[in-house]
C-alpha cells in the first residue's frame, strides 16, 4: 500500500512532466513503426533520416549475432568500427524475426524509443538538481519534443542508449556526490556504470574521466582529513571500469592495433578527404570548422531552434552565459555543474581532434547539447527566485512559455509528413536489385543498406568497419584490394566515386566503368545519383 501512495504522490508532483514525457514516448512509437522508406524520408538539414546508412550497420551486426548464436553462420565476425552494446541488445530481435528485415527494424527502433523515455527521465531528474519541477518540466520537454531530438531516438544506432547511460552515471554520481558518500561500493557501482557505457559508446570514457579529475580536486582540497579516502575512491572506480570495459580494449586493440576503433580512423581520413575534393581553395581548417559548428550549434541548440532571428539567438545565448556566469559564481553549483563543463568541453575537443573535421557533429555532440539544458535552466531559476515568483505562477508561465515551441514543433512535423524526400540508401538497393546478378561480389564506399538487405556479398570499402580496407586506402592501394576480395560491381553515388577515384589517383576508373545510374528525384546536393560501375580488367 504504502508503494501506490509514493507513486501517487510522485505522479502528483510530476504530473506536468510525464503527461510530456508520455505523449513523445506515444508521438516517438508512432513514428518508429512508419515504413522504412517514409523514416529514411523525413528531410533533415543536412540531409535524410533519421535512418540513414550508418544505421544498418548496427542491425547487420545484431543480424550476424544473431545467426552465430543459431548456428546459421560459421563464425562470428565483429567490427571493432562500432560500439557493441546496443548490437547485443538488438540480437534478441534478429535471433527471433531475423528473416523478416523491416518487421526487425521496427522493433529495434521501439526499443531505442523506451530507452530514450528512461533518458529522458533521468535527465529531467537532472534539471531539477538546479531548478524547480515546473522550470525543469519546461526544459526537457523544449527537448524531448524537438524534432531533432526525435531524429536521433530513431536514428537506430547507440546515440539514445549512450545518452541514457551518461545521464543516469551523472544522476548516481551527483547522488553519491551530495551525500558525500566514501563507501567503497557506491564506486564500485560508479566504475561498472562507466565500464557499461563504454560499451554503449566510449565517450563515457570521457566521464569517467570528468569524474576522475573531479575527485582529484576534492581529494586536493580536502588531502589533510579526506584526501586518502577520495584517491582511493578514484582508484576503486577507475580500474572497475577498465576491467568492465577491457574484453572490448581488448577485442579492438588486436583488431586494429591501437585502443581507437577503426571507425574513428576511417572518419577522419573521409573528412581530410572531403575538405580537399570539395573545397580544394577553402580559407583554412579552422575557418571551415566555425563554420560548420556555429551552423549546427545554433540550429540543434535546445531553445534556439524557435525563430531563425539573430536577436533571438543573441537573447538565447545571454541566458546560456548568464548560466554558466552563475555556476561559476556560486560554489555549490560550481560544485554540482563542475563535471558536466568539463565533460562538455573534454568531448568537443576531443573530436574536433579524432575525426578532424565536422563530420556527423550534430550526432556526436548530441549530449553536449542535452546537457546545455542545465545552463538556462540556472538561469530561469535565479530570475524566478529574484523576483519571488510562487510555484503555482512558475508553472503557468512555464505552460505559457512552451506553447510557440510546440505550435513551431508541429510545423516541422508536418512539413517532414507532407514534404518526404524519397529514401536515399533504400532506393540504391531497390536500383542494384534489378540489375545486378545475385551471385556478384559488391563493393561500396557506403555500404550500411546494402549489406543489410544484400547479405554478406557486399564488402565494406570506406574503412568504417574493414580495418584492412582501411590501411588500403590509406596506403593508397585500393587496387590490390578490390583484386584480392574479387569486387566484380562497386555500388556508390557518382559524386562519392569520383572523390575516391581522385584521392586514389584514378584507380578506380582504371578497373571499373559506369555501366547504369539512377537519380532519386528531390534529394538535395548531389545525393541520390547512384551509379553502378562493372569491373573490366
Amino acid at each position: 500500500m504504502k508503494c501506490f501512495i509514493t507513486a501517487a504522490q510522485v505522479i502528483k508532483t510530476d504530473l506536468v512532466f510525464l503527461l510530456s514525457v508520455s505523449g513523445s514516448l506515444v508521438f516517438h512509437l508512432f513514428i518508429a513503426w512508419q515504413p522504412v522508406q517514409t523514416l529514411e524520408g523525413f528531410p533533415l538539414v543536412y540531409g535524410n533520416g533519421p535512418l540513414f546508412d550508418d544505421s544498418y550497420f548496427y542491425f547487420t551486426i545484431a543480424r550476424d549475432i544473431a545467426d552465430w548464436l543459431s548456428g546459421r553462420a560459421a563464425a562470428l565476425a565483429l567490427s571493432s568500427g562500432f560500439n557493441p552494446l546496443i548490437a547485443f541488445l538488438y540480437t534478441p530481435v534478429f535471433y527471433l524475426y531475423g528473416n523478416q528485415l523491416e518487421l526487425s527494424i521496427h522493433l529495434c527502433l521501439t526499443l531505442n524509443v523506451f530507452i530514450a523515455f528512461a533518458a529522458h527521465i533521468f535527465l529531467y531528474r537532472l534539471l531539477c538538481r538546479v531548478s524547480s519541477r515546473s522550470i525543469a518540466a519546461f526544459f526537457a520537454s523544449v527537448w524531448i519534443w524537438s524534432p531533432y531530438v526525435m531524429n536521433q531516438v530513431l536514428n537506430g544506432m547507440e546515440t539514445t542508449l549512450s545518452f541514457f547511460m551518461l545521464v543516469f552515471t551523472l544522476y548516481y554520481y551527483w547522488t553519491i556526490k551530495q551525500n558525500d558518500t566514501k563507501e567503497p561500493r557506491f564506486w564500485l557501482s560508479i566504475g561498472l556504470l562507466l565500464g557499461v557505457g563504454f560499451w554503449a559508446r566510449v565517450d563515457l570514457a570521457i566521464l569517467g574521466i570528468a569524474i576522475a579529475c573531479d575527485q582529484a580536486w576534492l581529494a586536493i582540497k580536502d588531502l589533510r582529513h579526506e584526501g586518502f579516502l577520495r584517491m582511493r575512491n578514484i582508484l576503486i572506480c577507475s580500474t572497475t571500469a577498465v576491467a568492465v570495459a577491457s574484453p572490448w580494449l581488448f577485442f579492438t586493440y588486436t583488431q586494429t592495433g591501437s585502443i581507437m576503433p577503426v571507425s574513428g580512423k576511417a572518419v577522419n581520413q573521409i573528412t581530410s578527404i572531403f575538405f580537399n575534393f570539395t573545397h580544394p581553395n577553402h580559407d583554412g581548417f579552422f575557418s571551415m570548422m566555425f563554420y560548420y559548428f556555429k551552423k549546427e550549434f545554433f540550429v540543434y541548440l535546445p531553445l534556439a531552434q524557435i525563430l531563425d532571428n539573430l536577436l533571438w539567438l543573441i537573447f538565447i545565448s545571454v541566458l546560456y552565459l548568464a548560466g554558466l556566469f552563475c555556476v561559476i559564481r556560486d560554489r555549490q553549483l560550481r560544485s554540482t555543474c563542475g563535471v558536466v563543463l568539463l565533460f562538455q568541453l573534454i568531448i568537443i575537443i576531443a573530436y574536433l581532434n579524432v575525426i578532424g573535421g565536422f563530420w556527423h557533429l550534430y550526432r556526436y555532440f548530441y549530449p553536449v547539447y542535452a546537457l546545455l539544458l542545465l545552463l538556462p535552466a540556472i538561469t530561469f531559476q535565479r530570475v524566478m527566485s529574484k523576483f519571488k515568483v510562487t510555484r503555482r505562477v512558475s508553472t503557468v508561465l512555464c505552460v505559457i512559455l512552451f506553447v510557440p515551441y510546440a505550435f513551431y514543433f508541429a510545423n516541422q512535423y508536418y512539413g517532414q509528413f507532407t514534404k518526404l524526400f524519397p529514401p536515399r540508401y533504400f532506393s540504391a538497393y531497390s536500383f542494384v536489385s534489378d540489375v545486378i546478378p545475385h551471385n556478384s561480389k559488391i563493393g561500396a564506399f557506403q555500404s550500411g543498406c546494402l549489406s543489410y538487405w544484400l547479405g554478406s556479398r557486399v564488402v565494406n570499402l570506406d574503412g568504417v568497419i574493414n580495418e584492412e580496407v582501411y590501411v588500403h586506402l590509406k596506403n593508397k592501394t585500393l587496387e590490390d584490394y578490390l583484386d584480392k576480395k574479387n569486387i566484380d560491381y562497386i555500388i556508390e553515388e557518382i559524386y562519392l566515386f569520383n572523390m575516391w577515384n581522385h584521392f586514389l589517383k584514378d584507380q578506380l576508373s582504371e578497373h571499373y566503368s559506369l555501366i547504369s545510374s539512377r537519380k532519386v528525384e528531390s534529394l538535395p546536393f548531389s545525393m541520390g545519383l547512384w551509379g553502378i560501375y562493372k569491373r573490366t580488367s
